[in-house]
């Protein structure tokens, strides 16, 4: 059903890991030589496992980790990819793409072995929506805890609470262990308010109380339900924050995520016309 029943303490972790932050492996970066991570470089002919190395990443934003039908996809924004590539054809960037997770006491970067980018080259909402595919290799049980499960496409009714998830620029971040522990993420409670209606409820809105701070880094973070169960908290996958400010987070909603999900899985042509 794409439903977690956890208990609150393991309910919060799990959305710490399932949101990661994302950066650019690029030497321009002007934190390059400040600190370095292990990661995992692919062979760029056949996208397989090449070796290990030290990177210096750029962070640029969040991530939303999501399993779907035993495949495993890492959901972000399109316009923090292009923050990465620089350029127009941004499918050509796709090494420099850098999604981070705890390993073996240290920090790799998930493996990609496809792009899935919108064929509009346009700004609008509805469009700001990248999708990694993640290489098999990393399909392994102890992986798995990362990625948020999905199943049918689903629109979570107005009204319903739940929190926003991410990896806000202003907050505290260990940048030589990107941990897993809730106080590296910014978490805002609140409601879904509204949902676009000429875009067939594909962009929802999301209200929380306002701190005071940007949300500069939140972008492809996720916004997830609440539900008390009888011993636990029943969290599902709400959307993908795309933007946000002064008590609004505006975020793709499941059907949309799903829905290219879902046509990837089975072999159909992703991002079509809406």
């Amino acid at each position: 059903m794409g439903e977690l029943h956890l208990p609150n303490r393991v309910a919060f972790e799990k959305l710490s890991w399932s949101i990661r932050p994302i950066g650019s492996m690029e030497s321009t970066d002007p934190e390059f030589g400040k600190y370095g991570l292990k990661a995992q470089s692919l062979i760029p002919e056949t996208r397989a496992i090449d070796k290990e190395f030290v990177t210096f990443p750029r962070r640029v934003g969040s991530c939303v980790l999501l399993e779907y039908s035993g495949k495993y996809f890492a959901a972000f924004t399109r316009h923090q990819y292009s923050q990465l590539s620089n350029d127009l054809d941004l499918s050509q960037s796709i090494n420099n793409l850098c999604i981070y997770v705890d390993y073996e006491g240290g920090t790799t970067n998930i493996p990609i072995c496809d792009l899935l980018l919108p064929t509009h080259k346009t700004e609008d909402d509805l469009n700001d929506i990248a999708i990694a595919v993640v290489h098999p290799h990393f399909h392994s049980h102890k992986h798995q805890s990362y990625f948020f499960p999905v199943a049918e496409k689903r629109k979570l009714p107005m009204g319903t609470l739940g929190i926003a998830v991410g990896y806000r620029y202003d907050a505290p971040f260990d940048t030589t262990k990107y941990s897993l522990s809730l106080h590296d993420v910014t978490a805002f409670p609140g409601e879904i308010v509204a949902y676009s209606d000429n875009q067939r409820s594909m962009l929802g809105t999301f209200k929380y109380e306002h701190d005071g701070n940007p949300l500069d880094g939140m972008s492809g973070g996720g916004v997830f339900t609440s539900e008390l169960g009888k011993d636990s908290l029943i969290l599902s996958f709400a959307g993908l924050i795309v933007r946000g400010g002064n008590g609004w987070i505006y975020f793709l909603s499941n059907e949309r995520i799903v829905g290219i999900l879902d046509d990837y899985v089975k072999g159909k042509p992703v991002y079509g016309d809406i």
